[in-house]
């Protein structure tokens, strides 16, 4: 992750699946649009920087969309054992992997 204290941040959290889906699409969309932008000779680092300086929609949609999807399945996978309200957290993540399952 390009943020530090990624996992103090999720681990401190009283919604660590959120925290994960959270940093995860921030993390994910930085790369991509790091990516999309390199590739067009541009520097942009984050989706509003490049919405914001002219990368167009064309380009910025896929690198949200797979975000979003990348960081569904990090918050899917996570290991929510010992959190403080595991209920609560497990039937966040039963919605978010019925969410794939449909999508």
């Amino acid at each position: 992750m390009s943020f530090k204290h990624k996992e103090k941040l999720i681990n401190e959290s009283t919604t660590p699946i959120l925290a994960i889906l959270c940093s995860s699409f921030l993390e994910k969309s930085e790369q991509n649009i790091r990516q999309a932008a390199r590739a067009r000779g541009k520097s942009y680092k984050t989706l509003s920087s490049a919405s914001n300086h002219g990368l167009s929609m064309k380009f910025i949609r896929p690198c949200f969309t797979k975000a979003l999807n990348e960081a569904v399945m990090v918050a899917c996978g996570a290991d929510i054992e010992g959190t403080e309200n595991r209920l609560r957290e497990e039937a966040l993540k039963e919605n978010l992997k019925q969410y794939l399952q449909v999508a």
